[in-house]
């Protein structure tokens, strides 16, 4: 997940937010993986839209049974 490009001052400062899983017996793979690019936190609409989608990921990928 890349941070907007406005929170950074240079290009070379850009950052991206990995996450990952521990193995282990309770341990369950999301049957897809999250990619994306968070919108500016400016504009609202956009920013709401991508939570949303985050979300839907969450409830029909990483936590689907």
């Amino acid at each position: 997940m890349n941070l907007p490009k406005d929170l950074f001052a240079a290009n070379e400062s850009e950052k991206a937010v990995l996450l990952l899983q521990r193995h282990g017996g309770d341990a369950k793979q999301a049957g897809k993986v999250m990619l994306g690019e968070f919108p500016s936190f400016k504009d609202q609409d956009a920013f709401s839209k991508f939570m949303a989608e985050i979300v839907d990921w969450e409830l029909n990928d990483l936590l689907a049974k």
